[in-house]
This record gives C-alpha cells, sequence and structure tokens, in this order.
C-alpha cells in the first residue's frame, strides 16, 4: 500500500493501514519543510503570538508566501 504526502492525514492513514499487518510505504518530498506536530510546538506558536499573526502585517504575508506541504513540487 502506498500512502502519498507527509501530512497529518497521510501519515496517519499509513499508520493505520500499518497496524492492520499490510506492507505500508510513504511518497513525498524530503524537501518539504515541516513543523514538529507536537504539544511543545502548539505551546510555543500560542506563547509567541504566532497562532495570532494578521494576514495583512509584514509576517502574516511572508508566512502565507510560504509553500504548504500540499503544492510543493514534487
Amino acid at each position: 500500500m502506498a500512502v502519498v504526502g507527509s501530512g497529518n492525514s497521510a501519515l496517519q492513514i499509513g499508520a493505520d493501514l500499518a497496524a492492520t499487518g499490510r506492507p505500508v510505504y510513504a511518497a513525498f518530498n524530503e524537501l518539504t519543510p515541516a513543523l514538529p506536530n507536537n504539544t511543545g510546538m502548539w505551546l510555543f506558536l500560542k506563547s509567541t503570538g504566532l497562532m495570532r499573526v494578521p494576514r495583512q502585517s509584514w509576517l502574516g504575508r511572508r508566512m502565507l508566501a510560504r509553500p504548504s506541504q500540499s503544492s510543493a513540487p514534487t
């Protein structure tokens, strides 16, 4: 079974399939930047105010300009 993508949904589906004993292969672009998705990262984002950055601010525009995992070239 092949799972394409490195987002949370794709990797969760891969983990669920692997738990049934099936071999699973994940296909993704290793160059796509990713942040860890854990409690520490969410606490950091909330405590620094990055979760509340307005889209119109220079930082908001910069964050929106970065490619997301789903739109990165393969």
